[in-house]
């Protein structure tokens, strides 16, 4: 994967588990596992859009 921009977009854990209908916990877990790429800022989480697009790629549509 390559590395996160300063610019890129991002979305918060509460986003993505609204946007897919997913308990929260099914994001950090997917997060923590390091099947969905995330960065942590403070105790934030956040998933980059280039990141959730490589979690797709990768997982949704083999």
């Amino acid at each position: 994967m390559k590395p996160f921009s300063i610019d890129e977009e991002f979305y918060t854990v509460d986003e993505i588990a609204e946007k897919f209908k997913l308990h929260k916990q099914t994001i950090y877990t997917m997060c923590w596992e390091d099947r969905l790429p995330s960065v942590r800022i403070g105790n934030a989480v956040r998933i980059p859009k280039s990141g959730l697009q490589d979690f797709f790629d990768r997982e949704v549509n083999k």
